[in-house]
């Protein structure tokens, strides 16, 4: 069964947010009041700051929503499913390290991929790579 959000009319950003990591703890939701096209960013000048705003506030809505969070979904897909439901930008970041990387060119990777990459950068930071040793050789 694949995971979906279930999105209510009086449910916050931050909710959602919560709701979304606990799928994929290594990727993150931004909102924004203004939506985007496939491989670009949302300008930041549009960015909600406040994650107390319900989902209410940007589309008037009556039922639950469902949002797939299937491992095999795009990020674009994952995008244009708020956009569609909710009229609202949504942009997926992904870990790397310590830094949030914005999806663009990687619109197409899948929330999976996306979050593997993640899980990964963040375990070689926590445990770097042992430094080789040359191979000690004895002289005659």
């Amino acid at each position: 069964m694949n995971p979906k959000l279930v999105l209510y009319p009086s449910e916050s950003l931050a909710s959602v947010q919560k709701h979304f990591r606990s799928h994929y703890p290594f990727l993150k939701l931004a909102f924004y009041t203004k939506t985007h096209n496939e491989l670009n960013g949302n300008n930041n000048k549009f960015i909600c700051l406040d994650h107390t705003l319900l989902l209410s506030s940007f589309k008037l809505f009556e039922t639950p929503i469902l949002i797939s969070l299937a491992n095999n979904s795009t990020a674009w897909e994952l995008e244009e499913q708020f956009k569609d439901h909710l009229d609202m930008g949504v942009q997926v970041f992904y870990k790397n390290r310590q830094i949030w990387l914005e999806t663009t060119i990687s619109d197409q990777k899948s929330l999976f991929e996306l979050n593997e990459r993640g899980r990964i950068a963040e375990n070689v930071q926590n445990n770097p790579l042992p430094i080789e040793v040359p191979d000690y050789k004895e002289l005659d």
